[in-house]
């Protein structure tokens, strides 16, 4: 779980903010 949750972590770091934007407009 651990070196998963580093890999998820880079990963977000990366495509986190456009992951968010389409969170919010699904939520919205």
């Amino acid at each position: 779980a651990r070196y998963r949750r580093r890999y998820l972590s880079s990963w977000v770091r990366q495509h986190g903010p456009s992951v968010l934007i389409v969170v919010e407009t699904k939520l919205s």
